[in-house]
């Protein structure tokens, strides 16, 4: 139960900053303090660490900052340096406070504008406390209603059989995770909970789920030609999943393709990540690849290489004819321009490399051996 009767709390005093600081100032100030207070270092103090961590929790949050500065703008007004009874404009202060200035008529403005101060300063306090309370008596019912919403999102989304068994599992791990940030804020003051309700906030703010990434191999040649994929997902936690993903041509090895809201399940009705697939292309048996371009080995019987002929190649995209020129060298590369993988980007296709070797084979018929003899002798000449 909170403590109506509170201390106020200065942020801005437990971090050691000025009221208009940014926000890196904050977080510059809070890194150095909680290093310097933390309960394992030297010289450390939890009772301060955790003051330091309460001023951080407020002052980085947007909102939590305006409406902090409103209440700090408010106490200062007041001329109070508590809630406690007396504070804000009661009517035991106030008679003490006209009482004493009544014979000095020349402070009569002033003092009128303080106890206007003061009363303004106490409504919104009081106000505050009612919405602390009603906060408190429905965030009960707000964790019921939350499974519940999680339920309703769930069912929407296309499932196998076993996607109930691993709903109610997302959602107990979403229910720890609440119930640590609700333990965390429990550990701060009253003040803390009264008017920025940790669990309240935790449990409304909706947040993008987070991205998930998966690997998938292809052939070379579905990567030349582009494909289609049937997968089996439960990246969000609904269940298995099965998609029907397009692989656009000319992929690479390593490249990812995004497919958007297939990611983790947002929190409180927040909006899916997204599903990276991440691209393996195999390794080929003929083809090697170089960025657009792609690589092969041609062997060539001697004969063909010193007469020239014409030899049957296989590519990515179909069989060529492709040209042996007469003494043709061992190592000599052919190109076949526009036979190689197309960019995506450029749009413009790469070349085929044909990387000529001349075979010499295990065995030779007496035939043939005379033949190079032949040729040996008018080489001697």
């Amino acid at each position: 139960m909170i403590d109506l009767n509170m201390d106020f709390k200065d942020y801005y005093k437990s971090l050691n900053i000025g009221v208009g600081a940014t926000d890196s100032a904050i977080k510059k100030a809070y890194k150095q303090l909680a290093k310097k207070y933390h309960p394992d270092s030297d010289g450390g103090s939890e009772e301060k660490f955790k003051e330091i961590q309460e001023a951080y929790e407020v002052l980085k949050d947007k909102d939590r900052r305006a409406k902090y500065d409103t209440l700090y703008r408010s106490h200062k007004n007041s001329g109070q340096s508590s809630f406690k009874s007396g504070g804000f404009g009661s009517s035991s202060s106030n008679s003490s406070y006209q009482s004493n200035y009544s014979s000095q008529q020349q402070n009569k403005q002033q003092t009128q504008d303080k106890q206007k101060n003061n009363s303004n300063a106490y409504d919104y306090y009081k106000q505050e406390s009612q919405k602390a309370r009603e906060r408190q008596e429905t965030y009960t019912n707000q964790k019921d209603h939350a499974s519940n919403d999680s339920n309703q999102r769930s069912y929407q989304q296309k499932q196998y059989s076993n996607a109930k068994k691993n709903t109610t599992s997302s959602q107990g791990q979403s229910k720890q995770s609440s119930g640590s940030k609700a333990n965390k804020d429990n550990n701060f003051s009253d003040f803390f909970n009264m008017f920025f309700g940790g669990e309240t906030k935790a449990s409304t703010k909706t947040s993008r789920g987070d991205d998930y990434e998966l690997s998938i191999e292809l052939d070379l040649e579905d990567a030349y030609h582009g494909c289609t994929r049937k997968l089996e997902i439960s990246s969000t936690g609904q269940g298995l999943r099965r998609l029907e993903v397009m692989i656009p041509a000319g992929v690479r090895d390593g490249n990812k393709i995004k497919i958007a809201g297939e990611g983790k399940v947002g929190k409180n009705g927040g909006d899916n990540g997204d599903l990276f697939l991440k691209i393996k292309i195999k390794e080929h048996s003929i083809f090697r690849l170089e960025d657009d371009d792609v690589h092969s080995t041609l062997q060539l019987e001697p004969y063909e290489a010193i007469l020239g002929s014409e030899k049957e190649v296989i590519t990515l995209g179909s069989k060529v004819e492709i040209v042996i020129p007469p003494q043709t060298q061992n190592g000599k590369i052919l190109r076949l321009r526009n036979r190689g993988l197309p960019n995506p980007k450029t749009k413009v296709q790469g070349d085929h490399y044909v990387h000529t070797e001349i075979k010499i084979k295990d065995h030779y018929s007496f035939e043939e051996l005379q033949h190079y003899k032949a040729i040996q002798r008018v080489n001697e000449l």
